[in-house]
């Protein structure tokens, strides 16, 4: 993992559709002139102009995707941005973007991290606020059948588990335990859901900018020739 905080090189715009509003949007990566800046998504009400920090703190929903908020106003399915953003070590940063998601792309992060590597990063002289656990930490929640553990380690490691109730998938685990691999075990990694699921999605108002390009739908049952 890297030592010193980081920001991106030159400016960089990625454009597209939104998965769950189905919204056109841009958004432009620019780079933040001092350390401990954090990562912070800019956009323009008017003309007010609305920062919202990348923190658990702002985190207000994760129904099928990361949504930040601050007051009434909320950026939507962050998530494939952020992990790239994070993959290149970057921890300042501001992200502009004239709508309320940034742009699906084709599902997963791939775009963005090969974006921010033509890019370039600079490195700060100040060295990453880490957080070092130093005592289990436990999470249930029963009622979606999640739990997570997080325990002290002399390193970052995550260790994944799921059991999907689709035929053609069913258990998988994975093990993600260095950026390294991040390139060809990660970025690649799409946007996914069942075909039984498909009317919960419509039904709450979900992937209005879903399509066959930048998501996977997987049978709940294996379908024959």
């Amino acid at each position: 993992m890297y030592k010193f905080q980081r920001t991106i090189k030159n400016s960089i715009s990625f454009s597209g559709i939104g998965l769950h509003t189905g919204e056109y949007s841009k958004i432009t990566l620019r780079s933040a002139a001092k350390a401990d800046t954090g990562v912070i998504f800019v956009f323009l009400d008017k003309d007010k102009k609305i920062e919202i920090k990348a923190s658990f703190e702002n985190v207000v929903d994760t129904n099928r995707g990361t949504t930040l908020g601050q007051g009434k106003y909320r950026i939507y399915t962050v998530e494939h941005l952020l992990s790239a953003i994070f993959a290149h070590g970057i921890d300042n940063l501001y992200i502009e973007i004239n709508n309320i998601e940034p742009p699906i792309l084709d599902g997963s992060s791939l775009d963005f991290y090969n974006g921010i590597l033509d890019a370039g990063t600079k490195k700060f002289s100040k060295k990453k606020n880490t957080v070092v656990i130093d005592k289990p930490i436990y999470f249930l929640d029963s009622k979606n059948d999640v739990e997570i553990s997080i325990l002290p380690y002399d390193g970052f490691k995550v260790s994944f588990n799921a059991d999907f109730n689709y035929d053609v998938i069913q258990k998988q685990s994975f093990v993600f335990d260095g950026i390294k691999n991040y390139l060809k075990d990660i970025a690649p990694a799409r946007t996914f859901c069942s075909f039984n699921e498909l009317h919960y999605l419509k039904t709450n108002d979900l992937i209005k900018g879903a399509s066959l390009d930048n998501g996977i739908v997987y049978m709940n049952k294996a379908v024959s020739e």
